[in-house]
């Protein structure tokens, strides 16, 4: 799991590169059921450094990890452990959700489409089921 983190954030920074995302910006531009609970102020740069602070995906149901939308709704009604910003802590299970926006539900590109797209052409490798 931890390489996903790696190929999420190249993956991202790619977005960052194409002016699609800003790491100063607030992460409820992109994602605002996110906000709220002590987030609202949170900027990427924030989140994707494990300093947000929410770590925790508490209120998901048992087994649903890997559903897509449980941890997603937890961690959008989750409140930070501190301050986001002012300590960090490693997002075991929590940094993959958090890739997972901007998508084109939002109005933004995934994540995953550059990681599948562009950024794997340039090292000649493929990744099965992004996206």
């Amino acid at each position: 799991m931890s390489v996903t983190k790696a190929c999420s954030a190249v993956a991202l920074l790619t977005l960052v590169d194409q002016g699609a995302v800003d790491m100063t910006e607030k992460v409820a531009t992109y994602w605002p059921a996110f906000s709220g609970d002590g987030k609202e102020d949170m900027t990427v740069r924030t989140l994707i450094s494990h300093q947000s602070g929410v770590i925790y995906a508490d209120a998901a149901p048992a087994g649903s990890l890997w559903d897509g939308h449980s941890v997603e709704a937890a961690l959008e009604a989750a409140a930070p452990e501190w301050e986001p910003g002012t300590g960090g802590a490693y997002h075991s299970f929590t940094y993959g959700p958090f890739a997972q926006w901007p998508d084109p539900a939002r109005g933004w590109p995934r994540c995953g489409d550059p990681l599948a797209g562009e950024c794997c052409a340039a090292i000649s490798a493929s990744i099965s089921g992004s996206g």
